[in-house]
């Protein structure tokens, strides 16, 4: 019920091709190579994706709007550690 009443503030970007029926595919132990083949490329600068235990494939598209949350987070062996699907109010 309250993202409808918020869903005017809503303010998602997203990665190019992005699939909710993919990102559901993703799960815990999987390696980097085995999600960017699910999910294509994050958001994130390429040249730091090796390094960047976060790969956010949404983001606000403004500091104050409220937004999709598609995260995944790995470990320090480069396995996922977690899968965020939420919905952000900010």
């Amino acid at each position: 019920m309250w993202r409808v009443i918020w869903s005017i503030d809503e303010g998602t970007i997203w990665t190019k091709d992005f699939s909710e029926e993919q990102f559901l595919k993703v799960k815990i132990g999987m390696s980097k190579s085995e999600v960017q083949s699910l999910l294509g490329d994050p958001l994130n600068n390429p040249k730091e994706l090796q390094n960047s235990q976060f790969w956010l494939y949404t983001k606000q598209d403004s500091g104050t709007s409220d937004f999709d949350q598609r995260w995944v987070i790995f470990d320090s062996k480069n396995k996922v550690e977690e899968v965020r699907k939420s919905f952000f109010i900010d």
